[in-house]
This record gives structure tokens, C-alpha cells and sequence, in this order.
């Protein structure tokens, strides 16, 4: 009787997939995670018929969300050899936002002062609400704006006239943020007009 030789060891994986994280480009990242799901996450295997391997299709098996749009993918990778044993791993592909928001332009702003007391509100609020004229990009996420104006914050110069620095930041859904720094100034140039002068 000749004896016959039964595979039943399964292919050894002798590097497992490599866990990878790349920066978020706004298109989720397509090309890269494809990429490495071609390449099997780098992984290699090991068997008595190394040429009989075969690497399936990757199985996605969970997602985690860290912050919009950035998240943590779980894959199973697994390596069959010709007798149907098979070996598997895991790796995780992720995607982070570690990318602040650019912020163009802003502006200073000089108003001339209004009456007394008045305090140029209204031409404040707008340059408040306007983010002093300042615009943000950011690649993966919505960009939030805010700012550290206060009313104990102004300095007064003379008269009715005094400035305020106002620091605007902006930033993104993954807490990243930048910031401008700049100022609101009540200034008189006017000069003083008579009043009730008879010739």
C-alpha cells in the first residue's frame, strides 16, 4: 500500500497586514485603501506549495468613527493553499484629520466714532459676525467659527475713540483649528464744528 500524503496544514502567515494611516483627503481616501487591500495589507504567507497560494478578496469587518469624516477600518485577509486550508489576519486601515482649516484674508477695521456713547455697535456686530471679512478652507470637515470678543477688552486712546483686538478662530469637526488676531478701532477725525455763531 502506498501511503498518501494529506495536506491539512494550513499556510503559515509569516508577516501579518500592516496596519496604515493616512491623512484625510476629502474623497475617502479610494486609492489608498485600495491600494492596500491589492496588496493584501503587505501581508505574506508561507506554505510546502508556496505557488498554489491564493489571497481572497479582503472581508470589511468593522467601522469606527472618530470624528466626521475621519474612521478606523477593520479587513480580514485570508490565504488559502490548494488543498482548501486557509489562514487568516487582520489589519486596520485608517483615515485621520490631524489638517487645521487655512484661514484667508481678514482684516482691521477703523470706523469713524459715532455719538457719544453709541459705540459703533452695529458696525462691530457686522464685523464680528463677518469674522472681520476672514474665510477658512478645510479639506475633510466643516469649519466652525468663533471669537474672544468682550466688552472688558477695549483700550481706550482718547475721547470717545479706543480699539479692541479680537482673536478669530476657526475650526474644523476634528477640533483642529487656526486663528487671525485682529483689530476694531473707533477713531475721530472729524474736526469740532461751531454752533450758534452770529455774524
Amino acid at each position: 500500500v502506498i501511503p498518501i500524503n494529506v495536506d491539512d496544514s494550513s499556510p503559515m502567515i509569516t508577516t501579518a497586514p500592516g496596519n496604515v494611516t493616512f491623512e484625510c483627503d476629502g474623497l475617502g481616501n479610494i486609492s489608498d485603501l485600495q491600494t492596500w487591500l491589492d496588496a493584501n495589507g503587505n501581508a505574506v504567507a508561507m506554505d510546502d506549495c508556496p505557488n498554489a497560494l491564493v489571497w481572497s478578496t479582503p472581508s470589511f469587518l468593522t467601522e469606527t468613527d472618530l470624528c466626521t469624516p475621519t474612521n478606523v477600518y477593520q479587513y480580514e485577509f485570508s490565504v488559502t493553499d490548494a488543498n482548501g486550508n486557509s489562514s487568516s489576519s487582520t489589519a486596520t486601515f485608517t483615515i485621520t484629520d490631524n489638517t487645521a482649516p487655512v484661514i484667508f484674508e481678514g482684516a482691521d477695521l477703523n470706523v469713524e466714532c459715532d455719538q457719544i456713547n453709541a459705540g459703533n455697535d452695529d458696525e462691530l456686530l457686522s464685523w464680528l459676525n463677518n469674522n472681520a471679512g476672514a474665510t477658512a478652507t478645510e479639506t475633510c470637515s466643516n469649519v466652525t467659527w468663533t471669537n474672544n470678543y468682550h466688552t472688558d477688552n477695549w483700550v481706550n486712546d482718547c475721547g470717545e475713540t479706543r480699539h479692541v483686538d479680537v482673536i478669530f478662530t476657526a475650526t474644523d469637526d476634528c477640533g483642529n483649528s487656526s486663528f487671525i488676531t485682529k483689530t476694531f478701532a473707533t477713531e475721530d477725525t472729524t474736526a469740532p464744528v461751531f454752533a450758534n455763531c452770529h455774524g
